[in-house]
């Protein structure tokens, strides 16, 4: 169990709008005791140099206080830490996910400063996906009378060659089918006897925050042949303060990983 970084902007800190990345998860799995689907994080940190320095050039600058332990924290996809500054007392390492980048951080520190740029390591946005990232739960055979048209479109749009072609399509598809609803009830409706009937009612109901809006994109993804994963972090809207906790989409087009919003048409 990692903690998260909920810190918020503190005066100083630089943070551009955009995404900040603190895991990326690939396998969804089916939990027999709440019957429902979540998202597993297979993680494995290592560690990684940092300079004890504040760097000429950054694109960010993000202040991370109390921290006591293992800390993920949030960094822009396609970047790298690349110096931090902290007292003479703290104590702090950083360590970096084998698979995927995402960052965590260890030790102890009453605050510490890191700067994060443009990786040149582009290994972490260009590794071939595996079958985690290809499980398709949708069956279409077992959809119900009123997922006809979602049916049919997920047949068609399997055969197109182009994974880009079927990334625009399939988000077109969800842009019209998902409701944002903060409705907390909804979550009690999505669970079911196994993993494809979780899949199938997440279709089904399309209504949610972004978790399930992420969790019915990607399955969509999946279901028309385009490798897809999860990623949590926040998106930060700059003057805004740090935003809140958020989740999106990661589809694979033939060369790299591609960050997609799954909220599209949604305010």
């Amino acid at each position: 169990i990692v903690e998260c970084d909920t810190s918020p902007i503190l005066p100083g800190d630089i943070v551009p709008t955009g995404y900040y990345q603190d895991s990326v998860c690939s396998r969804f799995v089916f939990d027999p005791e709440t019957k429902t689907g979540a998202w597993a994080l297979d993680q494995m940190f290592v560690p990684v140099d940092v300079s004890n320095k504040t760097p000429q050039a950054f694109f960010s600058r993000i202040t991370v206080t109390n921290l006591h332990g293992r800390r993920v924290i949030d960094v822009p996809p396609g970047q790298k830490i690349v110096g931090y500054r902290k007292d003479k007392l703290a104590n702090v390492k950083f360590l970096r996910d084998f698979y995927t980048g995402t960052y965590c951080v260890e030790g102890d520190a009453a605050k510490f400063i890191y700067y994060t740029a443009e990786d040149t390591d582009t290994k972490w946005v260009t590794r071939q996906p595996g079958i985690n990232e290809r499980a398709n739960f949708v069956d279409t055979r077992l959809m119900p009378k009123e997922l006809e048209d979602f049916a049919n479109f997920v047949e068609t749009t399997k055969e197109n060659p182009s994974l880009i072609e079927k990334i625009a399509l399939a988000r077109d598809a969800w842009a019209d089918t998902f409701k944002y609803s903060s409705d907390t009830s909804l979550n009690t409706k999505f669970g079911g006897n196994n993993i494809q009937e979780v899949a199938t009612n997440i279709v089904k109901i399309a209504r949610g925050v972004c978790n399930i809006s992420a969790t019915g994109f990607a399955l969509l993804l999946r279901a028309v042949g385009v490798p897809s994963r999860i990623c949590t972090g926040r998106w930060v809207q700059e003057g805004d303060g740090y935003g809140g906790s958020h989740m999106w989409v990661e589809a694979w087009e033939g060369r790299r990983w591609l960050a997609l919003e799954s909220e599209v048409g949604v305010d």
